[in-house]
């Protein structure tokens, strides 16, 4: 990752230019300038567009009128017991959640799949806490499914398949991450309807994309994220 690399680029130059110089200023420079490149909004925009430009917003009005179900991929929390439960969901999981909770109103006759379960022992699964943040916001709790045993996006569409009612159905996740979804579903038989949100900030189409900022360089480490995630599932017959 971004900060991991450009790290060791100038701990390994730092300690080559004790007795290799040359060398040595060539990786502290290689460093610093990769830092730079990465921070700057108009990177992280070239980063995100090839994810993010493949699926539009989903419009309401255009869901099937015999739609199955609204299913939630979780992201990252931030579990602290003592808070509310939409409190303790990441930026992003809260994103997709209240996304897929207007989807939702649109069709209420569908069922709400919230999928994630956790990698940590004792940590409340993702999928619980989005299930508690819909009935908060008013969703009819008997259309609530919480499937919390998955760890990752290819046990999410695995566990997803046991449970999914029969009939077309929307997938909710970051646009970013809704390419690499689709593909496992879709290797999975199934065939979700795109439901992207959680697009990455336009600040690289401001004023200001050669400036950089923690925003871009925090965009471009998701991105890559991305591509790496695709390319790992795609080696291991998953895409």
């Amino acid at each position: 990752m971004p900060l991991g690399l450009v790290s060791g680029l100038l701990v390994l130059g730092l300690i080559l230019s004790l007795k290799r110089r040359r060398l040595g200023w060539i990786l502290t420079a290689a460093g610093t300038g990769l830092l730079i490149l990465l921070s700057l909004p108009a990177t992280s925009a070239w980063l995100s567009h090839p994810l993010e430009s493949r699926y539009q917003l989903l419009d309401p009005a255009t869901l099937p009128g015999d739609l199955a179900a609204v299913v939630v991929l979780a992201a990252g929390i931030n579990d602290q017991p003592n808070q509310p439960a939409f409190a303790r969901l990441g930026q992003a999981t809260l994103k997709r959640t209240l996304e897929g909770i207007r989807l939702w109103r649109a069709r209420p006759e569908a069922r709400l799949i919230m999928s994630s379960g956790t990698w940590l022992e004792g940590e409340t699964p993702a999928a619980v806490l989005m299930a508690e943040t819909a009935k908060i916001m008013g969703v009819n709790p008997d259309k609530i499914t919480v499937e919390e045993v998955s760890r990752d996006t290819y046990e999410n569409a695995v566990e997803t398949k046991k449970i999914l009612p029969a009939g077309p159905f929307v997938l909710v996740t970051s646009a970013r991450h809704m390419v690499r979804a689709v593909a496992i579903f879709n290797k999975l038989g199934l065939s979700p309807i795109a439901a992207p949100t959680d697009f990455s900030p336009a600040d690289g189409q401001t004023g200001f994309p050669w400036l950089p900022s923690l925003t871009g360089l925090a965009n471009s480490e998701m991105s890559l994220y991305e591509y790496y995630g695709y390319v790992w599932y795609w080696l291991r017959g998953r895409l």
